[in-house]
Formats: C-alpha cells, structure tokens, sequence
C-alpha cells in the first residue's frame, strides 16, 4: 500500500485543503490542512483506510498522481574553471527551487509531463466561457497541481475582463513550474546538467559592447556571462548558412527561476503543447526586442512592467537571430494572433518585425523556427 495524496479545492467556501494518507504496518497517520501552512496529524487503524479514502472522495477531494513523499535532494554538478561561474548556476538553481517551493505545495519530483500537459490543456479551454464555466475549469487545474493560495477567491475571475489576465498568469506559471522541475529533477541525479555548454565570464571589451548596445538601460549593467550551447549553436549555424541568412543580436526577457533552464535549451523555445497562443499579441512564435528596455519588463527585476518582479536583479538573454526576410507590420489586426510557423513559411517570410506606433510602445521582433536562434549572453541587470 502507498501514500496517497488527495486535494481539495472549492472557491465559494475559500476551501485549499490538503489530505495525506501514509500507511504504516497496521496503522496509517492521515496528514491534513490548508495547502502552504502547517499540517495536522491523526493516527487511525488500517482497517479505516477505506471509508476514510471513501470519504473524501465523496467530499470532493482528487487524488493526485505520481506523488512521491519527500523532497528532491539537489545533487548539482556544475562542471566549469570559475569558481565565480559555479556560483552564480548555483544561485540560478536555487532560484528554480524557491520559485516552486513559494508557489506550489508539491515537491520538484512530484511534478510529471502528463500533468503539466493536462493543466494546459484546462488553461486552452478557458476562452469563450461564462465566468462560472471559467472558475470551475482553474479549480480543476489547481486540484492536478496544487497551489499556496492564502485565498482562492483572489486567484479566480468575477469578470470576464479578468480572463485574460488569468490565463497569461497561469500559462507564465506553468512554464516556470515545468522549466524549474526539470532542472532540479535533473541535478537531483548528479548529473552534470550543463553538458555540452560553455559559460564564461565576459572579458572586458564584451562588458563594453554589451554596455553600448543597452542604450537607456546600460547603467543597470552588472555583468555578463559568454553562453555557448553546443548542440544549438551547430544547428543554428547550418539554417543560417544553408539560408545565406542575415544575423542580429536582440533581447529576450525572463524570470529568474527561468534562465537556466533557457540556457540549457539554448534560448527561448517553441512550446509545441501551447496548441493555442493566448495573450500573444502575433501568434506562436518566440518573442524578442531589439531594446533592452521592453525585453526587462519580462525579468525579475524590481520594477519590470509586465513579470511585476520583486528582485533586485534580473537577468536578460541576448540572442543571435537569423533571418532572409522580414514581414513588416505598423499596426496590430486579428490574424496576427493567428501566426504560425507554417502560415508564416505560406507567406514566404521568416522572421515579423512588429514596429512601434499604433499598437506598440517598443519595437518586437518575432521568429517562429528553433533553428533560428542561439543564445550569446546572459546580462545580469542591478538596481
């Protein structure tokens, strides 16, 4: 017999419950209580597993999949000269740790793909619903993977105006969920999880040209680290020679708990499960500026616009972009929501360039092809 972990979540009565059952010989202990705070305890003979299972299935309450007791041990092997190199992947992973430890009740371990895959398939259905409809399809969501949620009604819609500011909170916190477990799942083994990638400190004169190309932001420079992701960098080299491609360097932002899951996949990445491109103002491709200022807003950074970081540092990725031609666009319409990688191959360019103006404050430049892009360097932002 195994323990079995069951969830309960209900925004009408503020309900974000808790119940463990862990099996001993002849008897079990029943941990319970509100997700996030202290658990209670109570001893019952084995012969009251049953009806007690029974009874809170009946209450509501879900059983949740794949739940292994304990935490994941980080073994971490950062295999680089640096001492100073090792330190800061140390801090990114410890990064990774807190963000699931503030956020979700379960342990990195307890995190599997085909949860991750059903919570976005929820969060694919919210669109076009009553507001009812809508909450009953989060609380699903929050029952596969539970959240610390001091109150469910602050995390649930009155509105339908609230939607989509739902949906891009939820979507941003199961991409850092499932980018933060599978680094930590991955160090807990000892593996060397940065194999087949180079980091190093910027010497001097690449401090200089990363200084000179943040323009307005350059006093929030705090250092920089030369990223080489050996995998991605070959492939990258081939589509652009193979293209007679031209090459620009533009900024992506992310949270910190993010970053180095980005390096080990060489840059941001097309999400293949995101079947629908919610909130993503030109459709399913990745995201990039040419300003570092717009690309901060998206870090951890104390004072970013749209990540609302609390940090007092953050970090952006500058990353090499290939391309032979450019779609133009100076004002946002419906179908550019609508962009795809294969409706963008039918009209016959590679890479949209989504000026300022009438729907943009900064410039955007979007690709929607893996093979077009390869991390160059991670910049460490300071207030």
């Amino acid at each position: 017999m195994e323990t079995i972990y069951l969830h309960f979540t209900d925004g009408v009565e503020n309900h974000n419950k808790d119940y463990i059952m862990i099996p001993h010989k002849g008897y079990f202990i029943a941990e319970y209580g509100r997700t996030g705070a202290r658990r209670m305890s109570k001893k019952y003979p084995m012969s009251s597993w049953d009806k007690i299972l029974r009874q809170k299935l009946s209450k509501g309450y879900k059983i949740r999949e794949n739940f292994v007791a304990g935490k994941t041990e980080s073994k971490a092997v950062f295999k680089n000269d640096s001492k100073i190199v090792v330190k800061w992947l140390e801090f990114l992973l410890s990064c990774s740790k807190q963000f699931i430890s503030r956020n979700y009740q379960i342990d990195a371990s307890n995190v599997s793909d085909k949860e991750i895959k059903e919570v976005s398939m929820l969060l694919d259905k919210l669109e076009g619903c009553l507001v009812s409809e809508f909450n009953q399809t989060l609380i699903q969501a929050f029952d596969i993977i539970p959240r610390k949620m001091r109150n469910v009604k602050d995390f649930l819609a009155t509105k339908e105006s609230d939607f989509d500011k739902i949906i891009r909170r939820e979507r941003k916190y199961l991409e850092s969920l499932e980018n933060s477990s599978k680094v930590i799942n991955d160090s807990a083994r000892g593996e060397d999880i940065l194999k087949g990638i180079k980091i190093r400190e910027a010497n001097k004169e690449e401090e200089e040209q990363c200084k000179k190309h943040l323009r307005g932001s350059s006093s929030l420079f705090k250092r920089a680290f030369v990223i080489e992701n050996e995998v991605q960098e070959q492939i990258y080299q081939e589509w652009k020679t193979s293209h007679d491609a031209k090459e620009v360097y533009l900024y992506h932002g992310s949270r910190t708990e993010n970053i180095l899951s980005l390096i080990r996949s060489g840059g941001p990445t097309l999400d293949i499960k995101g079947a629908k491109t919610t909130g993503k103002m030109f459709g399913f491709g990745k995201y990039f500026a040419p300003d570092a200022g717009k690309s901060l807003g998206y870090t951890s950074l104390i004072g970013s616009r749209w990540a609302k970081g609390g940090s007092d540092k953050g970090y952006l990725l500058v990353v090499k972009v290939a391309y032979t031609n450019a779609l133009h666009v100076n004002k946002w319409e419906s179908w550019c929501s609508n962009l795809t990688p294969s409706e963008m191959k039918r009209k016959g360019y590679d890479l949209l360039f989504a000026h300022k103006g009438q729907s943009l404050l900064r410039d955007e430049e979007i690709v929607y092809d893996d093979r077009q892009t390869s991390i160059a360097y991670v910049i460490e932002m300071s207030r």
